[in-house]
């Protein structure tokens, strides 16, 4: 794997759901649609996220720079860049802690993939002390030596982040379209509606359900984000009512989705597609 997973997850979501739903409207009869800001639905318990760092986002990398107030109009005015840098840590997966960063260039500066640059002023993403957005200071000097940590997968070395907390050195991975803010804006805020507090006692789960073609096959599994009522319990699996809200993946951020009960007390697996939306 060349590029760490959190730094194209969400393109490469976005790419996917285009092609299904252009898919879907080339088909006789279509496919049934995700179901409407507000309406209720059948849904299955897919996560039970306890803290921030659980909520699966798909532009977590640049949630950092929506922070520090980057949106659509300031990536197209300039150039943003996406990268990582990493850390040898015996705790985490392969022994390397990643963390992401994006930069505003000014103008002028060339930064081909692999480039190193030097980033002071970090922002960092609520709850993630690994996703930065920080300020442009320098290009750096090719990586070599003692600034080089080789991934367990792949050839490529990658760059230390060095640094005193408040600066980074990062590699540069690609260039960030503006259209992607719009949903790293969305995503962001979604995420920062709920407390620790409801995250810690179970009150936000994940749901989804399942959409068919008109041939009876699956197409799209639509993700909430959904808060729950006071003094239900819920576990993975479970089936529930639900009134519809910003669906994950998507640029609307509220309504927040909403469990209105509990539909079946029987596990129904940690699969997605464990139920279809009606």
């Amino acid at each position: 794997m060349d590029e760490p997973e959190h730094c194209s997850h969400g393109r490469r979501r976005h790419v996917a759901l285009s092609a299904c739903i252009t898919l879907c409207a080339a088909l006789v009869g279509g496919c049934e649609s995700t179901p409407r800001l507000g309406s209720v639905v059948t849904a299955s318990v897919i996560e039970l996220p306890r803290n921030r760092s659980e909520l699966p986002t798909s532009y977590g990398a640049l949630h950092a720079a929506v922070r520090a107030g980057v949106g659509r109009a300031e990536a197209e005015r300039a150039r943003l860049v996406l990268g990582e840098c990493a850390e040898p840590d015996p705790s985490a997966r392969d022994g390397i802690r990643w963390h992401t960063a994006t930069a505003l260039l000014p103008p002028g500066v060339a930064t081909p993939p692999g480039t190193l640059l030097d980033l002071v002023g970090l922002t960092s993403a609520a709850g993630h002390g690994d996703r930065h957005h920080g300020k442009f200071a320098a290009v750096a000097p090719p990586l070599a030596g003692a600034d080089a940590i080789r991934a367990p997968f792949g050839d490529r070395l990658h760059t230390r982040c060095g640094g005193s907390g408040r600066s980074l050195r990062m590699q540069v991975r690609r260039e960030v379209p503006g259209w992607e803010m719009d949903f790293a804006a969305a995503e962001a805020r979604r995420h920062g509606s709920v407390t620790d507090q409801e995250l810690a006692t179970g009150r936000i789960v994940l749901l989804s359900c399942r959409l068919r073609m008109a041939d009876g096959t699956d197409w799209h599994s639509p993700v909430w984000l959904a808060r729950v009522p006071a003094g239900l319990q819920l576990r993975q699996g479970q089936v529930v009512r639900l009134q519809g809200g910003a669906t994950e993946g998507s640029k609307d951020f509220q309504p927040l989705a909403q469990v209105l009960d509990l539909e079946s007390t029987t596990a129904a697996g940690r699969s997605t597609s464990a139920v279809r939306c009606s």
